[in-house]
């Protein structure tokens, strides 16, 4: 991996490549605020006490963006001082957040149904517990939002419960509520997939560049 070329042209490729990595890091805070609270997204999370993914994965995209632009920091900090312990230390926080972002891709790829079936299950429950005015207020605000009705079947949902309701109106009878809110959702998990996949391809390139830049910091005789 060591390079006979100048050390201050790796030195700047380390600084272009750590600036553009913290701003992917405040990408990605700002992220995961939007995710938690978008008036699309996190506006029913905090009552969702049964159905909580939305809600785990918005504070670790908080935190994992945080930790990318520390990280940024350091492999600043290491490129600025040619330290070969602060470009390990950056090299080793690198790959440690590469197998996160990788494994966290992988499981929201793969659990995208089960994640479905979760929030429709929730959402039924509310419409189950439909004679409590907290699960009331829920589904009225929440039919409200959306422009739907009941959880799985629309209407339908209502009459299997034997529970009459008036939240629901002529033109969204048949537009059942979960159906509706996963038409939200689904760009929101592609972005999340995409975010997860594209950092980590990211962080191989920074890898390699802490490399090479440790060598040649080596041979420099730093």
């Amino acid at each position: 991996m060591c390079l006979g070329g100048k050390i201050d042209n790796i030195k700047y490729l380390m600084y272009a490549f750590n600036i553009v990595f913290m701003v992917l890091g405040l990408g990605m805070t700002g992220f995961g605020i939007w995710l938690r609270i978008g008036p699309q997204t996190g506006k029913y999370i905090d009552e969702a006490y049964n159905f909580n993914p939305l809600y785990i994965s918005a504070y670790i995209f908080i935190c994992i963006g945080a930790v990318i632009f520390v990280i940024g920091n350091v492999g600043i900090c290491g490129a600025i001082r040619k330290k070969q312990q602060l470009l390990m230390v950056y090299f080793i926080s690198l790959f440690i957040f590469f197998a996160i972002l990788l494994v966290t891709g992988i499981i929201v790829l793969t659990q995208r149904k089960p994640l479905k079936d979760a929030f429709r299950n929730h959402l039924q429950s509310k419409v189950n517990a439909f004679t409590n005015s907290d699960a009331k207020t829920y589904m009225a605000n929440f039919q409200y939002t959306f422009n739907c009705c009941g959880a799985e079947r629309g209407v339908f949902d209502y009459r299997t419960v034997n529970i009459y309701t008036d939240d629901c109106t002529q033109q969204n009878h048949y537009r059942p509520c979960a159906d509706e809110y996963l038409k939200q959702l689904t760009p929101n998990i592609v972005v999340t997939i995409g975010v997860a996949f594209g950092t980590a391809a990211v962080m191989i390139l920074g890898m390699s560049l802490s490399l090479i830049f440790s060598c040649a910091v080596r041979r420099a005789g730093y």
